[in-house]
């Protein structure tokens, strides 16, 4: 291929030409070796999504909603932190 592009182009348009090359050979490579490890599947993140309801969505902001306004220092604030904590298994 470079003999064929000598025989086209002069000393300055081939070194252009050249270096076009690479870049696009370089981003090619670099793209097609990061595109085929990006994601695995995980089925514990499957299970979690799975669970996701409009009516469990509903349910848990109507209980958050239920503790009343939360501020510093108040049960409302404590008992919103345990009912968090319960909920995630934390």
């Amino acid at each position: 291929m470079i003999l064929i592009l000598k025989s086209y182009f002069s000393g300055k348009v081939l070194k252009t030409i050249m270096k076009y090359l690479f870049q696009i050979f370089t981003f090619v490579l670099i793209f097609s070796t990061t595109t085929t490890v990006a994601q695995t599947y995980n089925s514990y993140y499957n299970d979690i999504v799975n669970t996701v309801s409009q009516n469990n969505i509903l349910n848990d902001l109507t209980t958050f909603e239920s503790y009343g306004i939360k501020t510093i220092g108040t049960s409302a604030l404590n008992n919103t932190q345990a009912w968090i904590k319960d909920v995630t298994n934390l």
